[in-house]
């Protein structure tokens, strides 16, 4: 697909790049381009074996998404991710026991975002610490671009590590 490079060797990880940034994963993940549009959303998949385990969605400048479960906080340093922290617990915890179970906007770990309190898939995204899904992050060009990144998980199956295996490597370009 243009504009997009995998770099494939004998080593146990990929490299997936876009125009907007890059990161390094197992080579459990697959880009699934038929889900994105090559322009503001980029989507990967994450596989053991054959058996799809979850989404990843990268959006650059096209907003966050409606709804999570949980949030993997970050803190921001010169419009660089200079830290990961592990996923929270699902939101609904902060959500008083008396609310009804429609989608509440709570703060989990420094981080505003709007909870799917009843959600049974687990969705988590990287946050910023004292702001919310839309991490505003400098590009090596000089400019900064809005992105926002989600996992859903698809089976059974909870990997609440999946997103933290890209983020750790994720790089704007």
């Amino acid at each position: 697909v243009e504009g997009r490079e995998v770099q494939v060797s004998n080593d146990p990880f990929l490299v997936f790049t876009s125009e907007y940034f890059k990161f390094t994963a197992s080579k459990s993940w697959a880009e699934a381009a038929e889900l994105g549009n090559n322009t503001d959303t980029f989507v990967y998949r994450k596989y053991k074996s054959t058996t799809p385990l979850g989404i990843l969605t990268i959006r650059v400048n096209a907003g966050s998404p409606s709804l999570t479960t949980n949030v993997v906080p970050i803190r921001l340093q010169e419009g660089k991710i200079a830290e990961v922290g592990s996923p929270s617990e699902h939101c609904s915890n902060s959500v008083p026991a008396s609310s009804n179970l429609d989608p509440q906007n709570v703060v989990v770990e420094e981080v505003a975002f709007r909870c799917w309190t009843d959600g049974t898939t687990y969705i988590s995204s990287a946050g910023e610490r004292g702001g919310d899904l839309e991490l505003l992050l400098l590009r090596p060009i000089g400019e900064t671009a809005t992105y926002s990144l989600s996992y859903q998980s698809t089976s059974f199956e909870t990997d609440d590590k999946a997103i933290l295996e890209v983020l750790k490597t994720f790089e704007t370009r």
